[in-house]
């Protein structure tokens, strides 16, 4: 949204004040178009901040505007949190962001690896291990509900419904969101599948996780009636080295047990 008004980047906590008001300034005006009439605070800012909001609205409609500064609270003890401490450890203070503002702090996990290489076993574990939320693959989930029939109009809806799992869950996760798989394998199926990829799909596949980990198949094959074979199992591994190194993607490889995997996790995550 900011980039559509011409802002590269955002100011960092400990630029001047100046910046940050007219940062807030453009916003309101340039995105909301609006001005405001009040701004609370806690601190002794608020009073600058208004009187520069003031002279910035009255500047662009060319007519005085005035901003109140209502100070509530001051010593805090009807609510003893600041924006400071929260901002120093978002997750300690959590009980003090919505979710919808919190779950930006939560930090993407995923798995990602051919087929019986443990993923899903150990996003649940992974779970559970740090008491947050996992987001199994929904293109299994699809598969099985169409007994097993995918079309290629599928696809782009995997993916899609996938990121709306992840962006669900993560406004109930704790620190970290663990993902079984990410768009990115349902765009290896859907060249596996039916020779051709979604544009969509394609933009959908480059989607950012903070936290990467790819599956070696270096223990036995198991099958369930679903998989194809080893030999796809490794095709999968190498075409996603391949991918992830093309795209620029970090990613750690997980080898050896289910247990030595979840150490390894743990290691990278504690």
């Amino acid at each position: 949204m900011l980039g559509s008004v011409g802002w590269d980047y955002l100011p960092s906590n400990e630029a001047a004040a100046e910046v940050h008001r007219k940062l807030c300034a453009d916003i309101c005006l340039q995105i909301f178009k609006t001005s405001v009439d009040v701004v609370f605070s806690s601190e002794d800012y608020g009073a600058g901040f208004a009187r520069y909001l003031s002279g910035a609205f009255s500047v662009y409609y060319c007519a005085p505007v005035e901003v109140e500064s209502i100070c509530l609270d001051p010593s805090r003890r009807r609510l003893p949190i600041s924006g400071s401490q929260i901002r120093a450890n978002p997750h300690q203070h959590r009980a003090y962001l919505s979710s919808e503002v919190y779950c930006d702090f939560v930090e993407k996990v995923c798995f990602l690896g051919g087929e019986s290489t443990g993923k899903s076993t150990l996003s649940r574990l992974a779970a559970e291990r740090f008491a947050t939320e996992y987001v199994a693959e929904y293109g299994r989930t699809l598969w099985e509900a169409q007994a097993g029939l995918l079309l290629y109009s599928d696809m782009l809806k995997i993916a899609q419904v996938q990121i709306e799992q992840e962006q669900q869950a993560s406004m109930s996760a704790n620190r970290y969101l663990f993902c079984d798989t990410s768009p990115l394998t349902t765009l290896l199926y859907s060249d596996e599948m039916f020779g051709e990829v979604d544009d969509a799909l394609e933009v959908l596949a480059n989607r950012q996780y903070e936290h990467i980990f790819l599956c070696e198949p270096d223990f036995d094959f198991v099958q369930d009636g679903t998989r194809k074979d080893d030999s796809f199992r490794r095709y999968q591994h190498d075409w996603y080295i391949r991918e992830l190194n093309k795209r620029g993607h970090h990613y750690i490889q997980l080898k050896g047990s289910i247990a030595e995997r979840l150490k390894v996790i743990e290691s990278v995550l504690s």
